[in-house]
């Protein structure tokens, strides 16, 4: 194995393995790549029979600062439950999602080779702890403004889908039994949902206890302000009325 090579290996009994397995194998270990970054590595290694994989950096790339950077990220999520330094949501979450290639039938182990380093053993513990970093998040009072995507209910689980139009990022949005009708008619519309909002540690927007939800205004609409008013009427188009005896003839009590 190359100094430089990123090797992937799933250890598997291949009497029990599915045919699906392969697919996301390969898929678990391109989402880690990807999440470091897709455009450094090239694919060096490709092996299916024993499910292996691996890349190599382009040319320039510092490869040793990136074996460093998941060395000690993988090191810290063996302990603890807590985000590793220098490492993004999208790498929390490609370990978080390594339970699913574990768990499968006929998986025996998931390791991952740095280079020349010894071979690091992805255990359930690891997974586990990325799972439960995502998931630690502090809660704030917060708004978020897109379209209702999708419903979802569940065992008495209910929630829909926000796609933040600020971000591009999609948002769990849980709710209640008796706002149910109420978020239905809002289904593939805009609006702004608040409520305790929790992030994950990068600070993207992940979910939302819902407290209260509207239709927004089309994007581009906004409110007129006093000056996109002044001078719009006459000085005589009240008829000489004070404001507070206008206001009282609109009315009816003058």
């Amino acid at each position: 194995m190359n100094s430089d090579e990123m090797r992937f290996h799933v250890r598997v009994d291949p009497e029990r393995v599915d045919v699906r397995l392969l697919e996301s194998s390969i898929a678990a270990f391109a989402r880690l790549v990807r999440s470091t970054g897709a455009e450094k590595w090239t694919v060096s290694d490709l092996r299916l029979a024993s499910i292996t994989a691996a890349v190599r950096p382009r040319e320039g790339i510092d490869f040793d600062a990136e074996f460093a950077r998941l060395t000690a990220g993988f090191a810290t999520l063996s302990e603890v439950a807590r985000p590793p330094s220098g490492w993004t949501d999208d790498m929390l979450d490609s370990v978080a999602e390594l339970r699913k290639l574990i768990d499968a039938e006929g998986v025996e182990g998931v390791d991952l080779t740095l280079g020349e380093q010894p071979t690091l053993t992805i255990t359930p513990d690891v997974v586990h702890n990325a799972a439960a970093a995502m998931t630690s998040m502090p809660t704030t009072l917060g708004a978020v403004t897109g379209k209702v995507d999708r419903f979802y209910d569940r065992d008495g689980r209910r929630n829909f889908g926000l796609v933040d139009e600020a971000t591009g990022d999609a948002v769990t949005v849980r709710f209640t039994r008796q706002r149910e009708d109420e978020v239905l008619r809002l289904v593939g519309q805009r609006i702004t949902a608040w409520g305790a909002l929790r992030r994950t540690p990068g600070g993207k927007k992940k979910e939302l206890t819902l407290e209260g939800l509207e239709a927004a205004a089309p994007p581009g609409s906004q409110l007129l302000s006093v000056d996109d008013v002044t001078g719009l009427f006459g000085a005589d188009w009240a008829q000489g009325q004070t404001s507070v005896d206008w206001v009282r003839g609109q009315r009816g009590e003058a």
